[in-house]
């Protein structure tokens, strides 16, 4: 996977000696509770939240150290490198031989009852209105309207289509199919000037997957959102989005996909996420419906059916 990335933009201190005459700042991080280190300089810098923790009146500050046992590991080392550099890299090469835990296990965002009542609405209606959708297929070629076999049948039915059935040929407009993925790559263009730069990187790990890209890029996001880091959480959106964009889906990739989508609807994370996630899925469904883990996902989450089928409508006449 050739990957591009950006460069995030280096807060301008008042000098690097201040930096690292600064006195440390613990963090005990991971359900290892491991300790690591961050001049309290560059902590200070980020985010008042931060800043009040380490220079504040919490008991954080006057103890020297913080307990984030909420926060993976390897998202909280990308965050230490971006502090100190103002990027990071995607994946730790010695992690990568070792068994990949999602990101923000404990990290999550609040979810309120009404996001709750509606995530139950949606499965309830999900399977239904997957059903309507094969009905308005209209097969192009012959102007007849060829069986319901596609999305909706075989998700509400449980059968299966055989993987050379091309699920939506019969109905989808293949220049509104282009448009929407055309509309997915651009979709990275706006924001800062200060970190659109292009930098090519290789991923040269033969063992790491890309599903440790994405979801470093992934995490990371979800929590710089939470902390309100926001030309972090910018940089790796863009990064995520870039890494897609280059992204090769195959048959042996597409449970890269699936781990990504399903980190995105099994953990709360922002709905900015989501909807990137989703607008891919929607570009690449034909592949990835033949994956059994993808269908079980659409089965389980109601509101990821809603949403993927809300962006297939514009592939639609």
């Amino acid at each position: 996977l050739t990957r591009s990335t950006t460069c995030g933009a280096f807060p301008r201190l008042t000098s690097f000696s201040s930096v690292i005459s600064s006195k440390p700042f613990w963090f005990v991080v991971g359900p290892q509770k491991r300790e690591f280190t961050i001049h309290s300089a560059l902590v200070a810098h980020q985010p008042r939240a931060l800043d009040t923790m380490v220079n504040g009146g919490m008991r954080e500050a006057q103890d020297g150290y913080a307990t984030w046992d909420h926060v993976d590991e390897q998202t909280f080392i990308r965050f230490s490198q971006y502090a100190y550099t103002g990027d990071y890299d995607p994946t730790d090469p010695e992690a990568s031989t070792t068994t990949h835990t999602r990101p923000n296990e404990g990290n999550r965002l609040a979810v309120s009852d009404e996001d709750n009542y509606q995530a139950a609405a949606a499965a309830s209606r999900s399977s239904k209105e997957l059903g309507q959708l094969a009905d308005y297929s209209i097969n192009v070629a012959s102007g007849e309207k060829p069986e319901r076999f596609a999305l909706g049948s075989a998700f509400a039915s449980g059968t299966e289509p055989k993987p050379e059935e091309h699920v939506y040929s019969a109905f989808e407009n293949p220049t509104k199919r282009k448009r929407l993925w055309d509309e997915f790559k651009n979709s990275g263009d706006s924001g800062p000037p200060a970190i659109m730069h292009p930098i090519p990187l290789k991923i040269t790990n033969p063992r790491q997957r890309d599903t440790e890209v994405f979801l470093s890029d992934a995490g990371l996001y979800v929590f710089a959102d939470c902390y309100g880091i926001a030309q972090l959480a910018e940089l790796s959106f863009r990064k995520l989005h870039l890494t897609l964009v280059a992204f090769e889906l195959h048959d042996q990739s597409v449970g890269d996909v699936t781990e990504l989508l399903q980190y995105c609807y099994v953990d709360a994370v922002p709905a900015r996420l989501r909807e990137l996630v989703v607008h891919f899925v929607s570009c690449h469904v034909e592949k990835l419906w033949k994956s059994e883990e993808f269908r079980k996902l659409l089965e389980e989450h109601g509101e990821l059916s809603r949403a993927l089928v809300g962006k297939l409508l514009y592939r639609l006449d």
